[in-house]
């Protein structure tokens, strides 16, 4: 299953039309394709039909991270039993609504005033989702951050790899290899091109309790409860769902996960 920007399905079919193009993407990928066509939508491959979604009509004060937004909630959808046209439908949402990892992958270099980051700061009709492992933002810029979306709009992820919670060494995403470094930085084996963090959601949770003072129930609603509502869907879980619930402990520098349940699954003494 694969969903492709405009330009990467561009680049794999050449001179094909985006329907051509997808058409050979499946034969490529031997399963279900889409593309995201930004303002155009999004278009799929349904038992060999072209189908459409269109984009939601917002104003646009930033797309940084959107296309990210879009992935995430796509596979999360997919993950809790929606069709693939639900899923298409809550991710382009959340993308018109989130942008993701506010303030990274951006020049280092802005207008003083005109620029996307204090436009989608200033916007309190978008969330905004953070790394908050003290690499992606630095925690007193962070900090000024989230006293701008305030805690209602603050959501927290991170860009976990094969890396997380794991010591520094060699790891792999997939056929791409990957070295931890001892401070934490990931970088594609043998250069300095990022790839991802170590950062675990966990990590970032209890960064934001020990920085800011952050009580531990609202912490807990920006890393649950929030990025939920922002899809769509009841910010806990209905009768009926595959069980899934996070014990925490209290240590004494920070909260720790003990033992996670998602369904049959059991992870315990992490």
């Amino acid at each position: 299953m694969d969903i492709f920007s405009l330009p990467a399905l561009q680049e794999s079919a050449v001179g094909k039309s985006i329907e051509k193009a997808l058409h050979h993407a499946a034969e490529q990928n031997r399963g279900w394709v889409g593309v995201t066509e930004s303002s155009a939508g999004t278009r799929w491959l349904e038992k060999g039909s072209l189908r459409h979604f269109p984009a939601f009509k917002v104003k646009t004060v930033g797309t940084l991270g959107a296309g990210d937004v879009f992935h995430g909630i796509f596979a999360l959808g997919l993950a809790e039993g929606n069709t693939k046209e639900n899923s298409v439908c809550w991710a382009a949402a959340a993308g018109a609504t989130l942008s993701t990892h506010l303030g990274n992958g951006i020049a280092q270099m802005l207008p003083k005033t005109d620029n996307p980051i204090l436009g989608q700061l200033a916007e309190d009709r978008f969330s905004a989702s953070f790394i908050a492992d003290g690499f992606h933002q630095q925690p007193h810029v962070l900090g000024v951050y989230l006293r701008a979306k305030q805690s209602i709009r603050t959501i927290l992820v991170t860009d976990g790899t094969a890396g997380s919670a794991s010591l520094p060494g060699s790891y792999s995403v997939g056929p791409i290899g990957i070295e931890r470094q001892p401070e934490g930085m990931v970088y594609i084996h043998g250069t300095r091109i990022l790839a991802g963090s170590s950062a675990t959601l966990s990590g970032c949770l209890a960064n934001v309790i020990n920085w800011y003072g952050t009580p531990f129930d609202e912490a807990i609603r920006w890393a649950s409860e929030q990025p939920r509502r922002l899809i769509g869907l009841p910010e806990s879980l209905l009768v009926g769902e595959p069980k899934s619930q996070v014990v925490w402990k209290m240590e004494t520098q920070k909260p720790v996960v003990e033992r996670v349940h998602f369904g049959n699954l059991n992870l315990e003494h992490l």
